[in-house]
C-alpha cells in the first residue's frame, strides 16, 4: 500500500501539479532539485540552524513542545520565513526544505498558516496538511515522472536506488520508498529493527512495502514473524554495507498451502547504517 493512499486522488493530482508548475517556474528539469532556486523565485527566506535559535526555544514553549528536536521546520509566511533546524544529513534537510516550501506553495495552507501558525491548529487539520505538504515533497524532491524514467532504465537493487539517492540528494529511506512504491516489476521492502536483548525475536518489521506487481504475484510477507539471531537476516547487524546475502525462504501470506501460506524463494539485498536497516526482496528470476 502507498504512503499516501489515505489522500484522496483529486489531491494528489492536485499537488502533482502545484509540483511540477514549481519546477517549471524556475526551469528545473535535472535532479537534483536546487531548493535555493525554487526559495529565491517565491522570495522566501530559508534559515538553517547549527544549534537551536533562541526564537524556536521560545516557540517550543509557547507550544509546550516538549522535545525541540520534533521540529524539522516552521514556515512563517507573513515574514516569507523558513527555519530549519539542521542535521549532518543533507539529504533528510533536502526533504525538509522541500516540505516547508509545501506549505507555502499548497494555496490553502498559505492562506491559513497567514493567520496562524502550524501549532495553533486543530491536531486533525494539523495532520492532514502534513500529509499533503509530505506528498509534494516528495514529488517535488523526485521531480516527478523523472525519477520514473531513471528507475525503470535501472536495475531493481540496492546499488541501483543509491545511485539514484546520490542523484536526487534524498535520503536512501525516502528513495527505496519511492522506488517500489513505483516500480513496475516486483520487488518489496521491509524496514527492520533489532532487538540486541531478544535473541529468538532479534529482528521485527517496522514496515512493509510492496509493488503492485508483487503483491499480484506472491503477496505481503507476514507482518507479525521475527528473525532469530542465527537468521541470515541477523547477519547484516555486525556486517560490512551494502550487503548482499543468499536467496531465502520467506513466508507470505498468500498461496493455498498449509494454515493458507506458502513459502517463496526471495533474492535479497540488504542495507543498513547507524539507524535503520532495509531489505529489498524480489522473485529469484527477477
Amino acid at each position: 500500500m502507498s504512503r499516501y493512499s489515505f489522500l484522496h486522488e483529486n489531491i494528489r493530482l492536485r499537488l502533482n501539479l502545484i509540483a511540477k508548475e514549481a519546477l517549471q517556474e524556475v526551469s528545473l528539469i535535472e535532479p537534483p532539485v536546487d531548493y535555493n532556486k525554487l526559495y529565491e523565485n517565491q522570495k522566501l527566506y530559508a534559515t538553517s540552524y547549527e544549534r537551536f535559535d533562541p526564537a524556536l526555544q521560545d516557540l517550543a514553549r509557547e507550544f509546550q513542545i516538549k522535545k525541540l528536536e520534533d521540529i524539522r521546520g516552521v514556515l512563517f509566511v507573513p515574514d516569507k520565513q523558513v527555519i530549519v533546524i539542521s542535521d549532518d544529513y543533507k539529504k533528510r534537510n533536502n526533504f525538509t526544505f522541500a516540505h516547508e516550501f509545501g506549505h507555502w506553495e499548497i494555496p490553502s495552507h498559505r492562506a491559513l498558516l497567514y493567520k496562524c501558525t502550524q501549532f495553533d491548529l486543530r491536531p486533525s487539520a494539523r495532520k492532514q496538511m502534513e500529509r499533503e505538504a509530505n506528498y509534494f515533497a516528495s514529488e517535488l524532491s523526485f521531480m516527478g515522472e523523472i525519477f520514473t524514467e531513471y528507475l525503470f532504465s535501472s536495475s531493481v537493487s540496492m546499488k541501483a536506488i543509491m545511485d539514484l539517492s546520490d542523484k536526487f540528494g534524498m535520503s536512501i529511506e525516502a528513495t527505496l520508498i519511492r522506488a517500489v512504491e513505483l516500480e513496475i516489476r516486483p520487488c518489496a521492502l521491509l524496514s527492520l529493527v533489532v532487538h540486541n536483548d531478544n535473541p529468538e525475536k532479534f529482528l521485527t518489521i517496522r514496515y512493509a512495502l510492496y509493488s503492485e506487481r508483487f503483491k499480484t504475484e506472491i503477496g505481503e510477507i507476514n507482518y507479525s514473524q521475527a528473525f532469530n539471531i542465527d537468521h541470515e537476516l541477523a547477519k547484516i547487524v555486525t556486517e560490512t554495507i551494502p550487503r548482499l546475502i543468499n536467496s531465502h525462504e520467506f513466508t507470505t501470506n498468500f498461496g493455498k498451502g498449509k494454515d493458507g501460506q506458502v513459502k517463496h524463494k526471495l533474492k535479497t539485498e540488504v542495507w543498513k547504517n547507524d539507524w535503520n536497516i532495509f531489505a529489498l526482496f524480489q522473485p529469484e528470476n527477477n
